[in-house]
C-alpha cells in the first residue's frame, strides 16, 4: 500500500511489482513521482492536493503516476494526479477508470470521477457510468479530466534553476579542410 501523506518528495521505484495507491492528500511543497515500469498501479482511494494560497510555484504539490497500466476502483470520485500509462507491448500502455472490465452494469461503477492532470496513455478506458441511471442525471458527464494550470506551472518552478554555465577560456583555432 502507498499512502501519499505521510511521503517526503522523491522518487518512488517498483521495478517489477504491483502497487496499490491509498487515499490520501498531498501536502503542500511536495512532488512524489511513483514510478512503475513492468507492473500496474491501482488507485484504491481519493488523490487530492492541498488547497492555496501558494507563495511560490515550488510550493505547488504534485503527484506523478508512471506505471505500465492504471487502474482506478469504483469508489474513487476525485484523482489529482498525472496519469502516465508507458506503453511496451499490446497489454500496456493503458488507463481504466473502473476496475471491473467484464459484466459492467449501469450500477457498476456509478460514481462520477473527476481527474485533474495530465494523462498519457495508449488507450483510456472510461467505463464509469454515472448519470445513465435516472432520468433527471442524463447529461451528467460519467469522467471530467481537467488539466489545469497548476501542473504547468509546478513544471515552470521546478525547471529553474539559478545555477548557470560560464565559459571561462576559450581558444579560437583556423579552419580546417
Amino acid at each position: 500500500m502507498f499512502n501519499v501523506s505521510i511521503l517526503q518528495s522523491v522518487l518512488y521505484e517498483n521495478p517489477a511489482g504491483d502497487v496499490v495507491v491509498e487515499a490520501g492528500d498531498v501536502p503542500a511543497g511536495k512532488s512524489i513521482v511513483l514510478y512503475v515500469p513492468k507492473g500496474k498501479v491501482t488507485i484504491a482511494g481519493d488523490i487530492k492536493y492541498a488547497n492555496g494560497p501558494f507563495r511560490s510555484a515550488a510550493e505547488i504539490p504534485q503527484f506523478i503516476i508512471i506505471a505500465k497500466n492504471i487502474d482506478i476502483n469504483s469508489n474513487v470520485g476525485r484523482v489529482d494526479s498525472w496519469l502516465l500509462a508507458q506503453s511496451s507491448d499490446d497489454d500496456s500502455g493503458v488507463i481504466s477508470t473502473c476496475e471491473t472490465k467484464v459484466g459492467l452494469t449501469i450500477d457498476t461503477c456509478s460514481k462520477q470521477l473527476r481527474i485533474n492532470g495530465p494523462i498519457v496513455a495508449k488507450r483510456i478506458h472510461l467505463l464509469r457510468t454515472a448519470g445513465g441511471d435516472s432520468k433527471d442525471d442524463q447529461g451528467t458527464p460519467a469522467e471530467i479530466i481537467n488539466f489545469r494550470a497548476d501542473a504547468l506551472l509546478w513544471a515552470y518552478g521546478s525547471g529553474r534553476s539559478e545555477q548557470r554555465v560560464m565559459t571561462t577560456h576559450t581558444t579560437e583555432l583556423p579552419v580546417r579542410y
